[in-house]
C-alpha cells in the first residue's frame, strides 16, 4: 500500500500537475512582473520539493520502504498547492466575456495561498513526528528547514502588508539557502550543523520529560 501510494504521488499526480504549470508558465507573454517573480520562484521551489520528496521515499539498504500515510497526505497537498498558488496570480483567468471558473476565485490571494503553501512542509514535519511516522522534525537539518519554511512566510506576509518587493526578496534568500545548503553542498550542510548542534545544544536537542511522580504509600 505504501509503495502504491508512493507511486500514485511521485509518478502521476505530482509530475503531471508541475509539468503542466512549468512548460505553460514558459507560453504567457501577458503577466506582469509580480506574476513572472512568484511564478519563477515556485516553479523552483516545487520542483526541489518534488526531487526531494523522490529522493527520501525510496528504499533503504536493507530494502525499508519509508513512506507513510501522512506523508502522503502531505505530499498530496503541496501538489495541490500548485494548483492554488497559480491561480492565486491569474493562470485561471477567463477568457474575454467568459465567466470565471472556481479556481479563478482565488485570483488576488497570492500572498495567503503562498503562507499556507510554506507552512505544509514544517506542519507536516511536526505531525508525523507526533504520530509516529518518520520524521527529522527533531534533528539539526529538520529544524534548520523549518526555520528556512519560516523565513517565507515572513516573506509572504511582508509582501502582503507592506512591501511586496521585500517580501519576494525574504522568500528568495530563503529558496536560495535551501538550495545551496542542502541541495547543492548537503555532506558540507550536515557537518556546519553537526558542529553548531556542538556549540548551542539547546537549540536541537529535546528536553527530557521529567519522571513520573512515586506512586503514593
Amino acid at each position: 500500500m505504501q509503495e502504491r501510494a508512493f507511486a500514485y504521488i511521485y509518478s502521476l499526480i505530482y509530475p503531471a500537475i508541475l509539468g503542466s504549470f512549468f512548460f505553460t508558465a514558459l507560453t504567457r507573454s501577458d503577466w506582469n512582473e509580480l506574476q513572472v517573480k512568484i511564478s519563477c520562484l515556485m516553479l523552483v521551489y516545487f520542483h526541489v520539493l518534488y526531487v526531494e520528496g523522490l529522493i527520501a521515499g525510496q528504499k533503504d539498504d536493507r530494502g525499508n520502504f519509508h513512506y507513510g500515510f501522512i506523508r502522503f497526505w502531505q505530499d498530496l497537498l503541496e501538489a495541490l498547492a500548485i494548483l492554488a498558488v497559480f491561480a492565486s496570480i491569474g493562470f485561471f483567468a477567463p477568457a474575454p466575456g467568459q465567466p470565471p471558473s472556481w479556481l479563478d476565485r482565488l485570483s488576488g490571494w497570492h500572498w495567503a495561498v503562498l503562507l499556507v503553501t510554506f507552512a505544509i512542509p514544517p506542519v507536516g514535519r511536526l505531525i508525523r513526528s507526533r504520530f509516529g511516522e518518520e520524521s527529522d522534525m527533531n534533528t539539526a537539518r529538520g529544524r534548520a528547514l523549518s526555520v528556512l519554511s519560516l523565513l517565507a512566510m515572513t516573506g509572504c506576509v511582508v509582501g502582503w502588508t507592506y512591501c511586496e518587493c521585500l517580501g519576494l526578496w525574504l522568500i528568495a534568500l530563503a529558496l536560495f539557502l535551501y538550495v545551496f545548503f542542502f541541495i547543492l553542498f548537503p555532506k558540507w550542510a550536515r557537518q556546519e550543523l553537526e558542529g553548531l548542534r556542538g556549540r548551542l545544544p539547546v537549540l536541537f536537542e529535546r528536553k527530557a520529560a521529567p519522571p513520573p511522580p512515586p506512586p503514593p504509600a
